[in-house]
């Protein structure tokens, strides 16, 4: 970004952008302590000041470097900068409904989510592009040929999403789709709702949950991707909670757990992800379901 290293007060900017050297880093930000040596770097912006002028998070760096990830708020925060490893991390969430964004990096001892207006997304996708080639793979997760198609066709949005998500020379091994239902209401009133969508893929790098289920409900105009290292998912498993069926994944790193609907119809097929996991047992290439 052309003239950000100038003496200006860095609440007063509006974008997000990337950050490919020191120079590239709003002065302010230098002001209690050195900023650290970073291989990439991301600077977003504060949220909309209220009617106080008030806002709800301050402008923040957010910067790779050899050691991980450091997440370093303006100094009018009066926060400390907050380190952690990739290879700590269970696994990251990057969400995102019409005008809302958000970063989220769940560890065993950390848990931080970080807002942003989608406008800006093109950096911040540059920005994760550059962590996950970073970011710690499992080539166990399979080396053959064949790819598996558990579920439903992608449908057009949930087939741009995973495209939109895959890196360069990654390859899906295994997919899971359930795609969004039309169902009539129990009220008088019979409006027509929606289940959400669910979409499993392991990769030849990672294990990817993508959604659009939001608050509890069915998101139109956005969708919410999770993934983690398939070397630290410990389990998954079918199981039922409630009267629903559900294939929970958990890891070694973490309590944290995914709880991913399945549909009747899906719940033979995603058998596959339970005798995948523990890596030890998806050491082999990958071999069709039966």
């Amino acid at each position: 970004m052309d003239g950000a290293n100038v003496d200006v007060d860095s609440r007063h900017y509006a974008f997000a952008y990337e950050l490919h050297s020191i120079e590239d880093v709003p002065l302010d930000f230098g002001a209690r302590a050195p900023v650290p040596e970073f291989l990439a770097g991301l600077f977003l912006p504060r949220d909309k000041p209220g009617w106080f002028g008030h806002s709800s998070y301050p402008p923040r760096l957010l910067l790779l470097t050899e050691g991980g990830v450091v997440i370093l708020p303006h100094p009018s925060a009066k926060e400390s900068a907050q380190p952690f490893a990739l290879e700590r991390l269970c696994f990251i969430e990057s969400g995102h409904i019409l005008l809302t964004g958000w970063l989220r990096f769940a560890a065993c001892d950390f848990d931080r989510t970080l807002c942003y207006n989608t406008r800006d997304w093109k950096p911040v996708e540059a920005f994760m592009q550059r962590l996950r080639a970073n970011f710690p793979d499992a080539c166990a997760a399979g080396s053959g040929q064949t790819s598996v198609n558990l579920g439903d066709a992608l449908d057009l949005k949930f087939g741009r999403a995973l495209s939109a998500e895959l890196d360069a020379g990654e390859v899906v091994r295994a997919a899971l789709f359930r795609p969004a239902r039309e169902f009539a209401g129990k009220l008088l009133i019979r409006r027509r709702r929606w289940t959400a969508a669910d979409l499993i893929a392991l990769t030849t790098r990672r294990l990817i949950w993508i959604t659009d289920r939001y608050n509890g409900g069915y998101s139109r105009y956005g969708s919410i991707a999770r993934y983690a290292a398939a070397r630290s998912v410990a389990r998954m498993e079918r199981a039922r909670e409630g009267g629903a069926r559900i294939l929970r994944v958990t890891f070694h790193s973490c309590e944290h757990a995914w709880v991913i609907p399945l549909s009747d119809e899906h719940y033979e097929a995603a058998a596959w992800f339970e005798s995948a996991f523990p890596l030890d047992r998806a050491s082999i290439a990958i071999q069709p379901a039966p």
